[in-house]
């Protein structure tokens, strides 16, 4: 595992502007996206439910966070090159994988800890500093990355989540009017 995200979150942005490695980029996406995969199962798992829907959670969580991450990257390097940024691809991607793997293995350690009675408080200290440091990391790879200041990082992750939030309900929405048209006929 690419623990030297974790260890060392600036050091490790400062790498990836450096040497632009996307192989390296894939394999901190792949690694997140394995993470909540196991974490899904694990949850899933916990219900007593043991035979294809482990299974079946374990790679929806597994593609689904792929796709998620590829695409939240696609968004974030539309929003910040449109705000003034530069970069390419590789930076949304980067900074998006590198911000998602703390996060996944928070994800991943609070999963296990479900398993055991009576670790809510563990679990909520455990989420709370990973999912400070995936924010942070996403921000600062975006300032990096893409040589903006922190406001406007913050502004491209806001227009991103947005697009995404737009993209989701009017996907959603237009499903189910397909769906109501199709029963009134």
């Amino acid at each position: 595992m690419c623990l030297d995200i974790i260890k060392n979150p600036v050091k490790s942005i400062a790498q990836a502007k450096k040497r632009k490695n996307m192989n390296k980029t894939l394999i901190v996406l792949v690694e997140g996206a394995v993470l909540f995969a196991i974490a899904a199962a694990l949850i899933v798992a916990k219900t007593n439910i043991y035979n294809i829907a482990v299974l079946g959670s374990a790679l929806s969580a597994f593609f689904v966070t792929l796709i998620g991450m590829m695409l939240f990257g696609m968004a974030i390097h539309i929003s910040a090159t449109i705000l003034g940024g530069k970069g390419k691809y590789f930076g949304g991607l980067t900074a998006v994988s590198y911000g998602a793997l703390p996060l996944s293995a928070g994800f991943f350690i609070v999963a296990l800890l479900s398993l055991i009675p009576l670790t809510v408080g563990i679990q909520i200290v455990i989420m709370a500093i990973s999912a400070a440091m995936g924010l942070g990391i996403i921000y600062r790879g975006i300032k990096d990355l893409y040589s903006i200041d922190t406001v406007t990082s913050i502004v491209v992750v806001s227009i991103a989540i947005i697009a995404l939030l737009i993209a989701l309900y009017t996907s959603a929405g237009i499903s189910l009017l397909g769906r109501a048209a199709t029963m009134v006929v």
